[in-house]
């Protein structure tokens, strides 16, 4: 049961920006809109609106965060 809880640890992803720990699904202002973190890659991170239509790959030095997921996403 350790071993589960270890893997469920590890496999979350999160971003590093400025200081603060980002995950998926986290409401996030970007210079293209206000949307969720929904992927990324090394520098950049993936933005997607309420539709889960894609805003663009966004440096991530250029987002802000907005507040923590609550689970649903508002438009």
């Amino acid at each position: 049961m350790l071993r589960k809880n270890r893997q469920k640890v590890h496999s979350k992803k999160r971003y590093l920006l400025s200081q603060k720990v980002l995950r998926k699904r986290l409401q996030v202002n970007s210079p293209k809109g206000i949307g969720h973190v929904s992927g990324d890659t090394e520098k950049q991170v993936s933005v997607s609106d309420a539709n889960w239509k894609r805003l663009g790959q966004i440096a991530s030095s250029k987002i802000q965060l907005i507040r923590r997921s609550n689970g649903l996403i508002v438009a």
